[in-house]
């Protein structure tokens, strides 16, 4: 079971596998059945509770590598199957579609799922763990710490840039084999344009020349074909024979035409068209009338909602209820009244006291003086004050000690739920820019200015200790918040838009209360400190004075007339020091009392944040409704307007009500009548192809007739003895005309241009010849070029130029790749460290419970310093070889992209050169696993495997056996802890231990029948307990 499970999810080493060969995981028969052709394992992953959790795809969203991956981890199922043919073909498949190895490992690591190490676990393995070496051991934690799936997008990243890099320098080299060629064609190009100006220049005087030459030559055999002409006119023998052949063209066009059958066919052909075209159009509207059917809303009865929303109604009456009965609590302060009155006598009474007191000493001044000892009085009064300044001061410094840890507590709670409410806010601000997706171009990007706008004021408030800015910062946020909406008014997100407004403005106001009472607790408690500073300073001057004052009065003794009055002042005191006394005490009843009205007023502020709640989820459940009503009624109304045009084209005889039976008969005969047509319009057609050739035959017979009357009448006009002295002098002229003409071909000129334009001016013959000579010799100079060099530069500059462009994309692609691998090593080292962590805690937890005691731990081995700077040292040198690009040639820029990646590939994102593992076992002083016993070794990787999975839990776990080395005790607490972490993931134990057995939900029993197939047997232990 555990190999199939192996096997299932990619393992590659048939050794593992206890095979040899990859087909040995086939069944191979048995006596009494035929081996079979291949293998099949599939596993059936419930993900009911992730999908749950997970936020729905987008409609129209990319679907890369990532997103599949994510969308297939939000389904309620998966299904994983892997698949071996004999023939050595094998492929994979994930909910029955094909998928790579690659994707089977991205979806297990994304899911914490340890392919190779603690998630199928045999019985050799948990003591073999144990003697692995140390990089081995780091491979085995990056599974644990769910690091994995970063380190295959690091390595995909990484071949990437490699391929990039190579791409950069084959591009490089051939810009530097294109670069020479393309300036020596750019010259050559330049050399070509000259001649082409002078080639132009030398055709200017040629047509000048040329023309001025030929249309001499040309008026004067005009003049002598005018003079033929007009005793052509003579020629009348031959215009009867004309007449005749024109009267049987005549005759040939006067035929009558067979236009009317021709006209009926096409209007035949345009019936059948017609029809055919009515029927596919009502064969449409079936069509479209089934799919409806079948797309019709099912989830329209909105009752389960309106009880949802009953509850919730139910539960905002407790709220307010609740509400209103702690604001009656805060208001009864009669108490807290009568306990202020109170306090207030108490003060007039002491005040009173003080008075006589006041007197009393005036009375002893007044003596010491008439008999010269008013020093010693003064030391008495400044003693007696420096006393109750010091009380005083101490009961002062008592109240500012309880309210700056009363305030300070608040503040560390306030902060929390603040840091809360930004989390939200931050949450509804990604929703909101989801839905601005459907608004235009401009309106999104106006968006996502003032989101990011908000978003920065947001912070600068968090960061801000003054209670006014705070205000404003959140009043500026309000006003983004609102402009942000009134931007995003499509249709289809107003529901989704009000939601996250009365969501937006709530948390703001929430958060906008927590931030007052955060700066007023702050500015107290930092006023009561500075003022326990000097009350603090106060209190030692004036220990320091009473001690003085105390040692000169001991020195010194009152005359007896005023022993007294001392003994008066001495009651007088003591009654001051019990005013105090009481007045203390009242006071720290009224503290008392405001303490319980503040946490009313918490109370109340919590239920209110509770009702707030209640009340969107209300809002929400409303706007559902009224989207599904809305919906089955369009819904409705398309398929109404539908059914009516279906029946006013119904074909098939009265549709009295359209079902589907009335449909597929509607269906069926449309389909048969268009397949009658369809020959009829074949036929038509052919009939109109074969008329359209007849007619054809008619018109090149009239053609040829029409060639031969030009024919005659062409001969006719060459007859005429007399006309021989003018075809000689014609003919004259017309030799001297073609031998110009003929010079005029020799020089490659336009024969045509020539002659349709006349120089407008008189042309100097002579002038005109040395020009021409002239252009000549310099042409000659010039020499001859391909004129294909100009197609040649055009290619040859295209080329450049495209990977040119394509050495900036490569450069802009590397960097972008070599910052993604520099992000994945950060996240990969955080992770790790975080859950290394975890784990080495749990593990001497556990290791304690299975040993009764001892001790272990985890150790990082990092990397040793020599290689540390040898890395350093060649990151270095990989950093001055890219300063100096420019100077370095091809090969040099090369063998430095080959050390960046080489130095990639060698790095280590956790900075570890592999993992230790220490246990002391109660009772002895070993530290190395290797000192263990065997069943000791097995309780160590125990404890480490325990501690993994309660870190960072995969969805299950299989143990093949590992309990076989355990005695009964250590059993139990194996046991033990599986049942403890099964809350965290799903246990598939083979065991034959009762102990294990005990603990499980279900047993599972496995049995091979005499065919050699197994079969499986379960027992729930749950229900059996139940029956009894």
């Amino acid at each position: 079971t555990a190999d199939a499970v192996r096997w299932a999810l990619g393992e590659q080493s048939i050794k593992t596998l206890r095979g040899k060969k990859s087909d040995d995981v086939i069944f191979s028969g048995s006596d009494q059945k035929s081996r079979l052709g291949m293998a099949e394992v599939s596993l059936y992953l419930n993900n009911a509770d992730t999908q749950r959790k997970k936020k729905p795809v987008v409609e129209g969203e990319e679907a890369g590598p990532e997103n599949h991956i994510d969308v297939l981890l939000s389904q309620a199922e998966i299904v994983i199957t892997r698949r071996l043919f004999r023939d050595g073909e094998s492929e994979y498949l994930i909910n029955n579609s094909r998928a790579r190895l690659t994707d089977i490992q991205m979806l297990l690591a994304k899911a914490n799922f340890g392919q190779k190490t603690y998630s199928v676990i045999g019985q050799g393995l948990v003591e073999g763990f144990l003697n692995t070496s140390l990089s081995e051991r780091k491979d085995f934690f990056d599974e644990a710490t769910g690091v994995k799936q970063y380190q295959i997008k690091r390595d995909i990243a990484l071949n990437k840039l490699q391929g990039s890099y190579e791409n950069l320098n084959q591009v490089e080299i051939l810009l530097n084999e294109i670069e020479p060629r393309l300036k020596s064609l750019t010259r050559q190009v330049d050399k070509l344009k000259k001649r082409e100006e002078m080639e132009m220049a030398l055709s200017t005087w040629r047509n000048s020349y040329y023309g001025y030459n030929w249309h001499e030559l040309n008026d004067r055999l005009n003049e002598i074909n005018n003079r033929y002409l007009e005793l052509e006119k003579n020629k009348i023998a031959k215009e009867d024979k004309l007449t005749s052949l024109n009267s049987e063209l005549s005759q040939i066009e006067s035929q009558p035409a067979i236009g009317d059958d021709f006209n009926e066919l096409h209007q035949s052909l345009g019936r059948k068209r017609d029809e055919e075209e009515a029927l596919s159009r009502q064969q449409s509207r079936l069509e479209n009338w089934l799919r409806m059917k079948a797309e019709m809303p099912e989830n329209s009865d909105p009752k389960e909602l309106e009880k949802t929303k009953a509850g919730l109604l139910e539960q905002i009456n407790k709220l307010q209820a609740e509400i209103e009965s702690g604001k009656n609590r805060t208001n009864s302060s009669a108490d807290l009244e009568t306990k202020r009155k109170a306090l207030s006598e108490l003060q007039s009474e002491r005040d009173s006291a003080e008075k006589e007191l006041a007197k009393v000493n005036a009375w002893l001044e007044m003596k010491l003086e008439s008999s010269g000892q008013f020093d010693l009085s003064f030391l008495n009064n400044k003693k007696q004050e420096l006393t109750k300044e010091i009380v005083v001061a101490e009961e002062e410094l008592a109240e500012i000690q309880n309210f700056v840890s009363a305030n300070k507590s608040k503040a560390a709670q306030l902060i929390l739920e603040r840091e809360v409410l930004t989390t939200k806010i931050a949450e509804e601000n990604k929703a909101l820019r989801a839905v601005s997706l459907e608004v235009g171009d401009s309106e999104i990007s106006q968006i996502n200015e003032q989101l990011k706008t908000s978003l920065d004021k947001l912070e600068l408030a968090e960061k801000e200790s003054d209670l006014i800015n705070i205000k404003a910062a959140l009043n500026e946020i309000r006003a983004d918040i609102k402009a942000i909406l009134e931007l995003s008014t499509g249709a289809k997100g107003q529901t989704e838009l009000s939601q996250i407004q009365a969501k937006l403005e709530s948390l703001a106001l929430d958060r906008e209360a927590l931030s007052t009472k955060i700066n007023e607790l702050n500015l107290a408690t930092s006023a009561k400190e500075q003022l326990a500073r000097l009350l603090t300073d106060k209190k030692r001057q004036a220990e320091k004075e009473l001690s003085g004052i105390t040692q000169k009065l001991s020195q010194s003794q009152l005359s007896g007339d005023t022993k007294g009055v001392e003994k008066q002042k001495a009651e007088l005191e003591n009654k001051v020091k019990t005013f105090n006394d009481r007045i203390k005490v009242a006071r720290e009843e009224l503290d008392g009392l405001n303490q319980r009205v503040e946490v009313e007023r918490d109370n109340i502020f919590n239920r209110q944040k509770e009702l707030q709640h209640w009340q969107n989820q209300v809002n929400t459940i409303n706007n559902q409704l009224n989207e599904i009503r809305i919906s089955f009624a369009k819904y409705e109304t398309r398929l109404e307007d539908l059914e009516i045009a279906l029946k006013k084209n119904w074909l098939s005889g009265n549709a009295l009500e359209i079902g589907e039976a009335s449909v597929a008969t509607e269906k069926s005969f449309i389909v048969n009548r268009i397949n009658l047509l369809r020959p009829e319009i074949t036929a038509l057609r052919a009939k109109i192809d074969q008329f359209n050739s007849e007619q054809q035959s008619k018109h090149d017979h009239l053609l040829n007739l029409q060639k031969t009357i030009s024919g005659l009448q062409y001969e006719v006009n060459g007859l005429g003895g007399e006309l021989n002295d003018l075809k000689v002098s014609a003919a004259r002229q017309e030799t001297k005309l073609e031998d110009l003409e003929n010079n005029i071909r020799a020089n490659e000129l336009d024969l045509v241009a020539i002659r349709s334009k006349r120089p407008e001016v008189v042309v100097d013959l002579s002038q005109a010849e040395s020009e021409i000579e002239r252009l000549k010799r310099q042409l000659e100079m010039i020499g001859g070029i391909d004129p294909e060099i100009a197609k040649e530069y055009e290619s040859t500059k295209e080329r450049y130029d495209f990977l040119f462009t394509q050495t900036s994309d490569l450069n802009e692609a590397i960097k972008s790749l070599e910052k993604i691998i520099y992000e994945l090593d950060l996240t990969i080292k955080e992770r790790f460290d975080a859950e290394f962590k975890i784990i080495s805690e749990k593990f001497t937890e556990y290791f304690k419970i299975l040993f009764n005691g001892g001790s272990a731990r985890i150790v990082k081995v990092i990397t040793g310093d020599e290689e540390s700077k040898d890395d350093k040292k060649s990151e270095a040198e990989v950093g001055e070889e890219d300063e100096k690009t420019i100077i370095l040639n091809q090969k040099q820029l090369d063998y430095n992209n080959q050390n960046k990646i080489k130095f990639l590939k060698k790095h280590n994102a956790t900075g570890l050169a592999g993992i230790e593992i220490e246990a002391t076992p109660p009772g002895k002083k070993i530290k190395s696993v290797s000192m263990l016993s065997g069943g000791e070794r097995a309780l160590t990787a125990i404890a480490l495997i325990s501690a993994i999975i309660s870190a960072n839990p995969s969805p299950f776990v299989v143990l093949d056996e590992v309990d076989a080395a355990l005695d009964e005790a250590n059993s139990e607490r194996l046991a033990k802890i599986l049942d403890d972490l099964s809350n965290k993931t799903q246990f598939i134990v083979i065991t034959h231990n009762r102990a294990s057995m005990r603990k499980a939900s279900v047993l599972y029993g496995v049995t091979m029948q005499a065919d050699g197939i197994s079969q499986l047997l379960s027992v729930k232990l749950d229900d059996i307990k139940t029956n009894r």
